[in-house]
């Protein structure tokens, strides 16, 4: 899967780990999702069957 990489998320929001109470990325490997991180702020698009993911539009 893929979404808002915690450098994106700590770059717009510095205490965005306090604020949020956890960060999109830390939870999503913490609970087993298989995270892959495209470059920071750039189209990132993950395929897996019918699911189909992305960061940042």
């Amino acid at each position: 899967m893929t979404a808002f990489t915690n450098e994106e998320e700590l770059f717009l929001v510095k205490d965005a780990r306090t604020r949020f109470g956890f960060l999109l990325e830390e939870r999503a490997t913490a609970e087993g999702a298989r995270f892959v991180a495209g470059p920071k702020y750039l189209d990132n698009t993950i395929v897996d069957g019918r699911l189909v993911m992305g960061q940042n539009a």
